[in-house]
C-alpha cells in the first residue's frame, strides 16, 4: 500500500469525509512535492506531474477540514515554500514565483473556499491572472518587465493547485474562464451526499493524532526527497492502452464539434492526452517510490516504466473525473442565482418566438444563436429573463458523450 492508499484510508477514519474528496487530495499531495525531480519522456517533449483539482461539495462535507487542517499542513512541515498564499495579486505571483536564473519556480496553492478568488478575477487588479496561471500550469517560463523592477522571470514553474467551494461557486464562474482554458486543467470531484453522523472520539483519537499526521508526513517527506532526474517512459502495453482510450476521447470530440459553440472538446483533450499520463505516473511511482528511493544502483540514465496496471487505474480515475466534470459544467449552465433582467420586448418575443418554433425536444443555445444571429452575450440575458419570468424552461437531454441543455416553452 502507498502513500495515496494509506493517506486516504486515515483520513477517511478521522474526518468521516468522503473518499473522492480525500484521493484527490492524496494525489495532489504526492503531486506537490515532486516538483520537476520526476518526468515523463515522451515523443513531444518532458512531462512534469503538477495536477489541478476542483471540488465543489456542500457546506459540512469536511472538505475544509481535509484541505486546511491536514493537507496545507502537510506540506507547510515539508517546505514552507511549497504553501503559496491564499490571495494573491499577479504582482504578487511574479514576486512569490520569481527566481533567480538556474532555479526553477514551484508551489502548492490551496483554497478549501475559491468564491474570493472568482469573485475577485474579474476587477482590474487581477486582469490576465488566469492566462498567467495557465502558462504557469503548463510550464511555460513566464516573463515580464516593470517600469521601476526591470525583468522579472517564472523559470520553468511547476504549480498545483487545489480549488474547493460550495454550489454558489457556480454563480461567480463566467464562460470565457472556460473558453479561455483556465478551467479546463483541472481535475473535477462534484458531490452533493450528506455524510453520516459520525462519533468523534476525544481520548483514543487524540492520543493517535499526532503519530498518524507525523508517519504520513515522513512518508510524504520520502516521495519529497526522491533522487531528481527520474524519467518515467510507458510499457509498450500501456502505451497501446492509453492511445486507445485517447482514440476514443477524440471520436467523441469529433461527435460534440457538431455543437459550434461547445467549449467541451479541450478539456477532453487534456484528460487524454496528458491528465490520464500524468495520473498513471503518479499512480505507478505511489506502488514504487520506496523501492526506488532504497536502489542504490538508480542514477541520471535510469528509466522506469509505467505499467499497464497503472494506466488502467489511471484512466479510470480520469473517467469518473470526466463524469464530474460534466456534471459541473451542467450545475454552471443551470446557476440558480437571479441574473440581470432585460428589457428588450422585441428581443425577448423574437426568441421566445424561436423557442416555441421548435419541436418537443426543445432548442439548443447554440442554434438561438445561429438562428437569431445573435453574439452569446446578448442572448444570455434575454433566456435568463424568459426563464425568471417563468415563459420558458431549461430541460438536460443526455448523450453518449456529454449532456445537452435546451430550452422549451413554459406550457
Amino acid at each position: 500500500m502507498g502513500f495515496i492508499e494509506d493517506y486516504t484510508k486515515e483520513m477517511r477514519e478521522r474526518t468521516g469525509a468522503e473518499p473522492k474528496i480525500i484521493k484527490a487530495t492524496a494525489i495532489f499531495l504526492f503531486s506537490s512535492v515532486l516538483n520537476r525531480n520526476v518526468k515523463i519522456a515522451t515523443s513531444v517533449g518532458d512531462q512534469y506531474l503538477n495536477l489541478w483539482f476542483f471540488i465543489v461539495s456542500r457546506s459540512g462535507t469536511r472538505k475544509s477540514t481535509v484541505l486546511r487542517d491536514w493537507c496545507s499542513s502537510f506540506l507547510y512541515r515539508l517546505d514552507k515554500k511549497l504553501v503559496l498564499p491564499d490571495e494573491f495579486t499577479p504582482e504578487a505571483l511574479f514576486s512569490v514565483l520569481a527566481v533567480e536564473e538556474g532555479d526553477s519556480s514551484y508551489g502548492a496553492y490551496i483554497r478549501d473556499e475559491a468564491s474570493g478568488f472568482f469573485s475577485s478575477a474579474t476587477k482590474d487588479y487581477m486582469l490576465g491572472i488566469m492566462e498567467k496561471l495557465s502558462l504557469v500550469y503548463d510550464g511555460k517560463t513566464v516573463v515580464r518587465v516593470t517600469k521601476g523592477g526591470g525583468r522579472e522571470e517564472i523559470i520553468d514553474p511547476y504549480l498545483t493547485m487545489v480549488l474547493a467551494g460550495t454550489p454558489h461557486i457556480y454563480n461567480l464562474l463566467e464562460e470565457g474562464m472556460f473558453r479561455q482554458g483556465f478551467l479546463n486543467r483541472f481535475l473535477y470531484i462534484t458531490s452533493d451526499k450528506i455524510l453520516p453522523f459520525s462519533e468523534m472520539h476525544t481520548a483514543d483519537g487524540y492520543k493517535t493524532l499526532i503519530e498518524t499526521r507525523d508517519r504520513l508526513i515522513n512518508e510524504l517527506g520520502v516521495v519529497h526527497n526522491l533522487k531528481e532526474d527520474i524519467v518515467f517512459m510507458m510499457a509498450p502495453s500501456a502505451e497501446t492502452k492509453w492511445n486507445l482510450y485517447r482514440k476514443r476521447l477524440y471520436k467523441d470530440i469529433i461527435e460534440i464539434q457538431k455543437d459550434e459553440d461547445s467549449f467541451v472538446p479541450e478539456y477532453l483533450l487534456r484528460l487524454g492526452d496528458s491528465q490520464a499520463l500524468k495520473l498513471a505516473t503518479i499512480f505507478e511511482l505511489n506502488k514504487r517510490y520506496k523501492e526506488i528511493i532504497e536502489d542504490a544502483s538508480v542514477g541520471l540514465e535510469t528509466v522506469f516504466s509505467i505499467s499497464v496496471e497503472s494506466m488502467e487505474e489511471a484512466i479510470e480515475y480520469a473517467e469518473v473525473r470526466k463524469k464530474d466534470y460534466f456534471l459541473f459544467l451542467d450545475k454552471f449552465m443551470l446557476q440558480s442565482e437571479p441574473k440581470k433582467v432585460v428589457t428588450h420586448e422585441r428581443e425577448i418575443e423574437r426568441c421566445l418566438k424561436k423557442i416555441k418554433e421548435a419541436d418537443a425536444d426543445g432548442v439548443k443555445r447554440s442554434d438561438l444563436i445561429r438562428s437569431l444571429k445573435w453574439h452569446a452575450d446578448f442572448l444570455d440575458p434575454i433566456l435568463s429573463t424568459l426563464q425568471q419570468s417563468e415563459q420558458i424552461k431549461v430541460d438536460i437531454i443526455k448523450g453518449k458523450t456529454r449532456n445537452t441543455i435546451v430550452y422549451k416553452p413554459l406550457v
